[in-house]
C-alpha cells in the first residue's frame, strides 16, 4: 500500500534496478512508493550522482503499474557536512528528503567507530546531542529517518535511550514538532533482529504526547523481498498511538493519507 523509504542499485548497499523494485512493489499492491537512495558526505561514504539519478528514476514517475512514485533521497546529516548537504539539495527537484544519522560525532555508526571508547549510556547521550545539532545544521529535510538507529549496532544493539536521556530525547522530538518535520516509522530494525522497529513504541508515544502528528513510513528495503515489510504492523501502532494519517511527499509537499484507508486497501488485510 505504501513504502516511502527504499533503495536501488544507485545506493552502494542496494542490489536491484529501479525497474525491478517498481515491478515488485506493484505485485505487492503498493500504490505509494518513494525511491530514496543514499547521499552521504564523508570522503569514504557513497553518494549518488544527483543528475543521473534524477534522470534515471524520474522517468518512472509515469508508470503502467498505477503507482504514485516519488523520487527522493536519504541524506546523511552531520554538523560538519552542512555545506555539502545544502549544496547537494539546492535547486534539485527531489520529491522527498529523509535526513538520517549514519554517523554521530563524525564517526560511522554501523562499523563500530562511534561506539569505541563509549559506554552504552554515553553513546546514547552523545548520539542524541549530535542528532539535534545535525538537524539544526542541516534543516532542509522532510522526515528524520530511523531515529534510534543505535539499537541496531554494537554495544547499543537492542537498547534504547534511558530515563536519564529523556530531556535530550524530548529536545530532538520537540525540534521536529516546532519545525514541522516528520518522524519516520522505519520497519527495518525487525530485519536486524532487534525485536522491534524504529522508533521504539515508547519513543513514538512520547512524540505523540509532546504534540507530534507528522509521520512518514518506510521499510528501508535494499532488495525486493524487503519491500513493504512490517508496514501494516507499524501503521496499526501509529493508529493505536492516536495518529490518523501518514504523509506522502511529492515535490516536497505533504499529501495526507488516512491510515485506516491504507490498511483497508491492503489485499487480504484486516484492520481491526
Amino acid at each position: 500500500m505504501i513504502d516511502q523509504h527504499i533503495h536501488t542499485r544507485f545506493s552502494a548497499d542496494g542490489t536491484a534496478d529501479p525497474e525491478t523494485m517498481l515491478e515488485a512493489a506493484a505485485g505487492m499492491g503498493i500504490r505509494y512508493l518513494a525511491f530514496t537512495d543514499h547521499a552521504d558526505f564523508a570522503p569514504s561514504d557513497p553518494c549518488i550522482q544527483p543528475e543521473a539519478y534524477l534522470r534515471a528514476l524520474g522517468r518512472h514517475r509515469d508508470n503502467d503499474q498505477g503507482i504514485r512514485l516519488a523520487v527522493g533521497v536519504e541524506v546523511g546529516i552531520q554538523v560538519g557536512h552542512a555545506a555539502p548537504v545544502a549544496a547537494f539539495l539546492d535547486g534539485r527537484p527531489f520529491d522527498f528528503v529523509i535526513a538520517s544519522m549514519h554517523r554521530a560525532c563524525g564517526l560511522d555508526i554501523a562499523d563500530g567507530s562511534f561506539h569505541r571508547g563509549r559506554t552504552v549510556d554515553q553513546a546514547w547521550s552523545d548520539f542524541l546531542d549530535d542528532t539535534l545539532a545535525s538537524m539544526e545544521a542541516c534543516p532542509e529535510f522532510d522526515t528524520l529517518g530511523h531515529l534510534d538507529i543505535l539499537a541496531r549496532y554494537d554495544a547499543t544493539r537492542g537498547t534504547a535511550p534511558a530515563a536519564s536521556h529523556a530531556e535530550k530525547l524530548d529536545a530532538v522530538l520537540g525540534w521536529l514538532i516546532v519545525h514541522e518535520k516528520c518522524l519516520e516509522l522505519n520497519t527495518s530494525a525487525r530485519r536486524y533482529e532487534v525485536g522491534r522497529m524504529h522508533p521504539s513504541e515508547a519513543i513514538l508515544r512520547r512524540y505523540v504526547a509532546l504534540g507530534g502528528k507528522r509521520l512518514t513510513i518506510g521499510s528501508d528495503a535494499h532488495r525486493p523481498n524487503s519491500l513493504g515489510a512490517g508496514v501494516s504492523e507499524m501503521l496499526r501502532l501509529g493508529r493505536d498511538c492516536g495518529i490518523g494519517e501518514v504523509l506522502f511527499f511529492l515535490e516536497r509537499r505533504a499529501i495526507p493519507l488516512r491510515i485506516d484507508e491504507l490498511l483497508d486497501d491492503q489485499p487480504g488485510s484486516v484492520t481491526s
